[in-house]
């Protein structure tokens, strides 16, 4: 078993990655230290513990897709570990857990994925109903930042956190289908705020309407004409 792990920069520093906790961010590194040539860990909850992280903390990696689970399984595995890791064949010693492994496939980018072809359930795959045998159609979950950058640039007053947790708690569907593009379903979301509220269609409907005191109004625009009279004479 090879001694040394490396870390992909760009995965360790993008938005997604480093809008996590900061406990979760050291868990991942240090399963990533404890894992097997083939990115498998059998020690997660024992990690868990000894870096002083959280059970939520091993939950946002799973949801945010850093690792994957296994039906009936304590085992792990990094879903990005082979663009992480690159182990000479003369070091490299394969994994232990060979019925976990089998039910993975290597995408082109070298990331693991669920072998849609075989049948088991329980895993943390997204597939939508419609993709073909061996291909996974994958959600693209954006940050909150991300959604809340887009919004601002939009100027579309959309609640970015409103619409993660919404699309959180329906497993990132739309329409039964797979959230392959998050910037379409928040579009969506704007058209369907603006006509539930037609006011927003009306850039002058934004103005308060202001309460004025008719009376003293009148008395003011009287006594200004009586003013501008003497003025003349």
């Amino acid at each position: 078993m090879a001694s040394k792990r490396m870390f992909r920069i760009d995965l360790v520093t993008s938005d997604a990655f480093l809008d996590m906790p900061l406990t979760a961010q050291g868990l991942f590194f240090h399963l990533c230290i404890r894992a097997d040539d083939d990115g498998f860990v059998d020690c997660a909850n024992k990690t868990v513990r000894e870096c002083q992280a959280s059970k939520e903390d091993l939950q946002i990696l799973i949801d945010k897709h850093y690792v994957l689970t296994f039906p009936g399984s304590n085992v792990i595995v990094i879903k990005h570990w082979k663009l992480h890791n690159c182990i000479q064949k003369d070091r490299y010693k394969p994994t232990n857990y060979a019925e976990e492994k089998s039910m993975l496939y290597t995408k082109r980018n070298g990331a693991y994925t669920f072998d849609a072809s075989k049948n088991f359930s329980g895993v943390n795959a997204i597939r939508s109903a419609g993709s073909s045998p061996g291909k996974e159609v994958e959600a693209c979950i954006p940050s909150l930042a991300e959604v809340a950058d887009y919004c601002r640039k939009r100027k579309n007053g959309v609640s970015a956190e409103s619409f993660i947790d919404y699309y959180k708690s329906i497993g990132w569907k739309r329409n039964g289908e797979i959230i392959t593009d998050w910037k379409a379903a928040l579009r969506s979301w704007e058209k369907q705020e603006k006509e539930s509220n037609p006011r927003s269609k009306n850039k002058f409907n934004n103005f308060h309407q202001r309460s004025y005191d008719y009376d003293e109004l009148e008395k003011t625009l009287a006594e200004t004409n009586v003013m501008e009279g003497r003025d003349k004479k």
